[in-house]
């Protein structure tokens, strides 16, 4: 099996690269972060770059951190159809526990339709 370049399915099943995006998080860049950098609404985007401590050997990577034009952060989560009851409870762990630095936002991709959800 071979790893096909935007994280579509080669074989039967899905290889994943950490810091490299899958076909669901680039299309989510290219639709949404990517025309607010355009007119400089985000000044800084980074994929997977930081690590969110929960608890004792227990962290949370988001998708996404976006450095905003007013200086406030971002930290955007992205998900296809399926979603696991494990990073739900981490996404809102980390919301609950990081709220005051940071705004959460979570996005789900569900026949073709982008939808956000956890807030």
């Amino acid at each position: 099996m071979r790893f096909n370049p935007g994280g579509k399915r080669a074989g039967r099943r899905h290889v994943y690269v950490r810091g490299q995006m899958n076909s669901d998080e680039l299309e989510f860049y290219q639709m949404f972060i990517w025309p607010l950098e355009r007119i400089g609404e985000v000044v800084r985007c980074e994929f997977e770059n930081h690590k969110l401590i929960l608890a004792k050997q227990c962290t949370y990577t988001p998708d996404f951190m976006l450095t905003m034009g007013d200086g406030s952060q971002k930290i955007i989560e992205v998900k296809g159809g399926l979603i696991y009851e494990g990073a739900r409870e981490k996404y809102l762990w980390a919301a609950e526990k990081y709220g005051s630095e940071y705004a959460f936002e979570a996005w789900q991709k569900k026949r073709g339709l982008w939808k956000q959800i956890w807030k």
